[in-house]
């Protein structure tokens, strides 16, 4: 495994922040959309964040957390 180094996956980061911002908008402006159903989406990107963490415990930590 140490052969090969991680590739490079920021863009994921970005796309999370922007979904994170859209949903979070409509969640505090809209106020006929459902704020718990928003707010499982918003949770839910939080666990897709598997590739900020290195291989091994810190990855299922954050999984146990989210």
């Amino acid at each position: 495994m140490s052969q090969f180094k991680k590739p490079a996956l920021g863009f994921l980061g970005t796309l999370q922040a922007e979904t994170f911002k859209l949903i979070d908008e409509v969640k505090r402006k809209d106020f006929k959309a459902p704020p718990n159903h928003l707010q499982t989406l918003i949770d839910g990107i939080a666990i897709m964040s598997w590739f900020n963490f290195e291989a091994g415990d810190s990855v299922r930590d954050n999984i146990k957390e989210f």
